[in-house]
Order: structure tokens, then sequence, then C-alpha cells
């Protein structure tokens, strides 16, 4: 089951452009076909639609009108649909005051009329009996029933609560409800059809297995890892083997991997911990491990302990985050993110930030490591470390990646999907904001550009979207654009001007200089490649190319056919 989600209003949503290019490389991998001509595994996109919620909660209403959908909230689902997937699911939240479950318009008339989805709608679990039970559109199970069919719902997942659907069988005698639900039955068998599940026997597990974690495909999951870490501040002191070093906080020695992963956060069956993968590359007696912290409880007892290894050792390494594992991890009355979870603070939980700050008060070099699923407040007293690094929910290999990187066995090329502020009150920042956001008609007013506008630190955030360091350096020529009628072509020069070989993203960000009705964000990624050099090596990359509509559309009103980008751009 795939998942594409995403906006540009919230600090720690991702990109549009770069959820839907992964959300369609997804469904493309996963609805390949087998040599009998059937889909692989059948995807489905969810949550449509969702992405802005108030509250910051899986259920939460989103508001907006049209043209705010069409250029921001349905992007990436646009480009996920483009690779067909098998099934959509609606979201829980609430679309200008109507329930996704109920929403006929935005099921009906948008995504089946106007993107021409013709797969399976469905709905979220338990999302139709909330018609009766939360949102109060129904005044029965049955009620809530009839307005997600009639919305155009066709399957309904349930686990572990009473199943709506089934009540449809007292009104299926209505030649509109069965007409309904002949469609969802029709459209349900097409896609068992299309899995082959009618003239193949269900897999054997003893194959699967053949296959199940191979070498071949953990080094893939390893190589994932070491892509994805992104190095943010480094003062000189990475890379570096140290002889000995202190590995404080309260993430050091479990595996923080998301609340859907089915492992044990303190189970070194499911990977190296940072403390594990530190002993392997430095010897046991060489890292002191003392947490200093807990993960949220606000005791500060054991923190001059912490400082004090750390003197000791010369080094310290801090790993601070927020706790995402499953309902069933022994830790989970620690979590603080994750499904169910959310917290109106992107600062660390309990007493992180004081053991952070007792270190570098210390004046102790320190190489902090960022854990979660999320952004994290970077203020000016974090900012005070030599070395910082994000290591988001890798996997099994993130301990060993990281310890890689540290002592300079890869060379970090990741970059930031998100912005990172340095105050919460700050948020939400966003790289591509509207010109109106910004300005405020003070730049005219007080002759100069005021930082009280919102959204605040807009312009500077000191880590924003895209951002990533590397062990070396690169330069990056002003791009070159050629543009057709109908197609535009953009070349850059890009050398590795650096001692080591590494890898670069480069990232090709437009704006229209004028657009035709709505207002465009004052830039939009539309491409990205990461490019792997040698030290002094250089290349012409130039396999930009994409009709001028790809680059940049705007939508205006109910129409998704929308107006071609202007060749006026930047």
């Amino acid at each position: 089951m795939g998942s594409v989600s995403a906006t540009r209003h919230s600090v720690g949503a991702a990109d549009s452009y770069l959820t839907g290019e992964i959300g369609h490389a997804y469904v493309q991998t996963m609805q390949d076909k087998d040599d009998s001509g059937n889909i692989k595994v059948a995807t489905t996109v969810k949550h449509f639609v969702y992405g802005e919620s108030r509250g910051g909660i899986n259920a939460a209403s989103m508001y907006g009108g049209i043209n705010h959908l069409y250029n921001d909230q349905l992007r990436p689902y646009l480009r996920a649909l483009e690779a067909d997937p098998a099934a959509v699911m609606v979201s829980y939240a609430s679309v200008d005051l109507v329930p996704m479950s109920a929403n006929k318009y935005l099921v009906r008339d948008i995504l089946r009329q106007r993107l021409g989805f013709e797969g399976i709608v469905m709905s979220d679990a338990g999302g139709i009996a909330h018609l009766y039970t939360e949102s109060r559109l129904a005044g029965s199970y049955a009620e809530a029933a009839l307005l997600a069919l009639e919305a155009g719902l066709q399957m309904e997942l349930s686990p572990q609560s009473p199943a709506v659907f089934p009540t449809l069988v007292a009104a299926a005698e209505d030649s509109h409800v069965g007409q309904l639900i002949d469609e969802a039955v029709l459209n349900n068998l097409q896609l068992k059809f299309a899995t082959g599940v009618f003239d193949k026997p269900l897999p054997d597990p003893a194959k699967v297995n053949e296959t199940l974690r191979t070498p071949a495909h953990l080094e893939i999951s390893r190589h994932v890892t070491r892509e994805s870490i992104v190095l943010l501040q480094n003062d000189g002191i990475l890379p570096t083997t140290p002889s000995k070093v202190a590995l404080l906080g309260p993430f050091a020695d479990i595996r923080n991997y998301g609340s859907y992963a089915p492992v044990n956060s303190s189970d070194s069956r499911y990977g190296n911990s940072l403390y594990q993968s530190l002993q392997a590359k430095l010897g046991t007696s060489n890292v002191t491990l003392v947490q200093g912290v807990d993960f949220i409880d606000i005791d500060t007892t054991n923190i001059a302990t912490a400082v004090s290894a750390a003197k000791e050792a010369g080094l310290a390494i801090i790993v601070l985050g927020s706790l995402s594992v499953g309902t069933t991890d022994p830790l989970v009355t620690k979590r603080t993110d994750g499904e169910f979870f959310t917290h109106a603070n992107l600062g660390f939980p309990g007493a992180q930030q004081q053991l952070l700050d007792a270190v570098l008060d210390a004046s102790i070099p320190t190489i902090l490591v960022l854990s979660g699923g999320q952004p994290f407040v970077l203020n000016n007293s974090t900012l005070r470390s030599n070395a910082i690094l994000h290591s988001f929910l890798g996997g099994e290999f993130t301990g060993d990646a990281l310890a890689e990187i540290i002592m300079g066995d890869v060379n970090p090329s990741g970059k930031l999907p998100i912005s990172l502020p340095q105050d919460t009150s700050a948020t939400p920042v966003f790289y591509d904001y509207l010109p109106s956001d910004d300005t405020g008609t003070a730049d005219s007013i007080l002759g100069f550009h005021s930082t009280y506008q919102f959204p605040l630190l807009s312009r500077s955030p000191p880590m924003p979207f895209g951002f990533g360091l590397s062990y070396t350096d690169f330069t990056i020529s002003a791009p070159r654009a050629r543009a057709s009628n109908s197609s535009v072509e953009v070349r850059v020069n890009i050398t590795n001007v650096g001692p080591i070989a590494g890898k670069e993203v480069v990232q090709l960000y437009h704006r229209p200089n004028t657009t035709t009705g709505i207002e465009f964000p004052v830039k939009r990624l539309v491409r990205f490649e990461k490019v792997d050099l040698h030290a002094g090596e250089g290349v012409v990359f130039a396999n930009w190319r994409a009709p001028l509509w790809k680059l940049s559309r705007d939508y205006r009103g109910p129409d998704p056919s929308g107006v071609p980008a202007l060749s006026n751009s930047t």
C-alpha cells in the first residue's frame, strides 16, 4: 500500500513536487507486471486529500479554495495518478467542512471526472463510521454507508471496529443503490483479475523467503540509508576517527525507525544502535555510553555524569530527537512522534536540550545527531555544536551509516526534504511561500525589508529545504535555459572542486515572472538529480527537458486543464 501526501504550508511537510515524484516511482515499481502480465502489487495512494490540517492530527479539518487545492494539495496526487495506481484512499479530514468519506465533489467530480481515476476509492480505517460517530453527518451507520457510497467510495477499511458497508444489503433493492453497489463490486473484481488472484494460487511463503532479506536487498537498504543522512553543520570536526568518545542522549542505544516499523527498538536483531556501531569501529572500551536524560522526563540528575564522561573522552556525540515506535514497543509510553501522536513544540522533548546545553557550555567538541521523522528547532545554543547530522527514520542500518559518515568511510550527500526553523513560534517556515506572505507592504513604507513579516525567517532559514553539506565542495554555474514554444531545456556546469569524491544533488527551481490570475510562490522545485563526481571532475548537466506546463502550471477554477506557464520566467 503506497502513500502520498504533501503541502507547502507546514514546516514538516514534504515538497509537493518531490512527493509526487516519489509517489509516481513507487506506484510504477510496485505495479510492475509479472511474466503473466499481472500486477505484482496493487498500490493505494493515500490520503486524498490531506496535508494541511488544523491541530496537527490526521483527522483534523482543512480549508482552502479550489485554486489552493489544485496548486498545492493536489499536485503530488496528479503526478502519482499518472502511474495509474489501483486504488486511492480518502483521508479522514473534512475539506471545506465536508468529510472526505462523504465528499462527492472531490471524489466524483474531481478525482473521477476531472482527473480520470478509474480504480477503487476506499475509506481509511473506520472513516465511514465517523460520519455517524464523529462528524454527525449521518443519523445511523446505515445512513453513513449510503452517504459514502453516494460520494463514490467502493471499499471500506474497518479493522477492529463495526463495519458499515454491510448495512447496504438492506438498501440494495433500491435501483440507484444497487447500481452503485454493482459498480463497486465490478471495480473490486477487476482489481482481483488484474493481480491474477483468480488464476494463480497464493504465493508460497517458502518461495517468498528465498528472496526476503537477501544480501543484495540488504545492501540496497544500507545504501539508501547512507544516501539519506543529511550533514547540516560542520566546522571541520568531521570526518574524525577519535581514540575515545562519549556517546550521550536517550537515542544513543535504541532503534528509532518509525511507528509502522514492526521491530523492537531495544532488540539488536533489528540493526545496530549507534552505540553498537561505534563499538565495532572504535572498540568496546573506547566508547562510553551515558544517556544523561530520558526521552520525555525532565529529570536532569544524570546530566553532570554525562558531562564528566564527555570531558574525559574529549569528544561528545549526542543523539537527541523525537521517539517514534510501534504501539507494542516497550518504549511506547515515551513516544512523541508518529501516528496518533503530535506535539506543539519542535524543540527536543523532556530535558534533552538541557543535556546538549550543558555539554556545549563545558566547551567539549560536540557532534549532534538528530533522530526522528520531523524537523527540529535549531536555536542559537544548539547551533554551537561543531557538527550536526539528521538521520530521520533511516531504518536498520542507521547506526552503521552514521558511524561510517562520522569516520569518513562515507561522504554524506543527503538533502533536507523540509526546512528547519530556529524557533517554534517562527513556523511555518517553507521555502515556496507566496510573495505577499513576506512583504506585508513594509518594504515600501520602511525603505528596507523587515524581518517581522510572515513567515518569519522565510528568506534565510539557517537550514532550508534542499540544504545539505558534503566533505567536498562543488561549484554549479548559472543555469542556461533554452525554450521553444512547447518545451524548455536547462544546462548547468557542475564541478567537484574539493579534495575527495562526492555526490551533489543539483536542484532546479522555477518561478514565472508573471502569472495568469493566481499568485505564484517565490520559487518552486521542478527538477533534481544527484551527480557523482571524483575530485576535480566536472560535467555539463543537461537532461532537464520538459514541456513548459510540466515545469509550472496555474490551475484556476474547477477545470484542471489549466493554463500553460508563461515563457517569461526565472
